[in-house]
């Protein structure tokens, strides 16, 4: 079989590496969360990888990722890192020197977990670098994730930590707090993110050479790719429309979630604020959120 030299990922090997686990397509599919036909195509190089799958793949596979690179790109392989840190700290403090001029991360939940509490030096002082005026941070969310945060009963946040977590958020993006111009905060329609749901956090620093995302598969890990050609092919993971709301307005909605958790709230008094605010704030919400919750909301609201 030919390969086709604009795909990142080598279809033989992926193939030769299931059938050494002796899985069928239809087994590796499950564990991948897609359909048989779904590898068919990964196997026939007929359909590209997100960065996410293609990590995952590996991980279920039990192959180093390189090894999954089509020959095409073997030449890159010195630009490929996959590195591994003994702990949290030491992977902030890496992160700190590769962030200088700020990052764009795109994430499946909320919030960043460099926002988290948990008397990190390292983490403080990688929020310090990407909060000032040196640097270009910008943020996507999905609203669904938002509101998960903010009213789930399964969230592992209290409610002082998630009153920590939004204060720390509005001060670098908030224009009465330390944000400026280069802080970008972005919400975003939940069904515009291409990444797949099962992700947890990917950040990256699309710089002119150099792209990085975590591996959260892999404990205390980030793979560092410093090719142009690759961060082409793997810069595909996306948020498609970029911002339902920009800076200014996320900012707002962000700080109506942090009065509602403050005031103990209800997830049907919080859309209540959303609609005296501005109804496009109400009407993202209902949309993103599960239908029989909406009618109820709807219902509560008399709309």
């Amino acid at each position: 079989m030919e390969i086709d030299q604009e795909y990142a990922h080598n279809g033989m090997k992926i193939a030769r590496a299931r059938r050494k686990r002796k899985w069928s397509m239809e087994e590796l599919g499950q564990q991948l969360g897609c359909s048989p036909s779904t590898i068919k195509r990964i196997e026939a190089n007929t359909t590209h990888l997100d960065l996410y799958t293609f990590l995952l793949l590996a991980k279920k596979l039990t192959v180093d990722p390189r090894y999954l690179l089509n020959d095409g790109f073997m030449d890159d392989l010195p630009s490929i890192s996959f590195l591994k840190f003994p702990d949290a700290d030491h992977l902030e403090t890496f992160l700190i020197g590769e962030e200088k001029g700020g990052r764009v991360a795109i994430f499946n939940k909320f919030p960043s977990s460099i926002y988290y509490n948990n008397n990190s030096a390292a983490r403080e002082r990688r929020l310090k670098n990407l909060s000032s005026y040196d640097a270009r941070n910008t943020e996507y969310y999905p609203v669904t994730a938002i509101i998960e945060f903010g009213f789930s009963i399964c969230s592992q946040f209290s409610k002082k930590e998630k009153l920590s977590i939004l204060e720390k958020i509005l001060m670098i993006f908030s224009d009465h707090g330390t944000g400026h111009l280069y802080n970008q905060l972005n919400i975003i329609d939940s069904s515009m993110l291409q990444m797949p749901q099962g992700s947890t956090e990917c950040e990256f620093i699309p710089n002119t050479d150099v792209f990085m995302v975590s591996a959260p598969m892999y404990s205390h890990s980030i793979l560092i790719i410093r090719s142009l050609m690759l961060v082409k092919e793997f810069g595909k993971i996306q948020a498609r429309n970029k911002g339902l709301f920009y800076t200014s307005r996320s900012s707002r909605f962000l700080s109506i979630l942090r009065d509602c958790i403050s005031e103990d709230k209800s997830i049907h008094e919080f859309a209540k604020s959303l609609m005296n605010e501005n109804r496009r704030f109400l009407d993202v919400f209902l949309k993103n959120i599960n239908k029989d919750i909406s009618d109820e909301i709807k219902e509560y609201l008399h709309i």
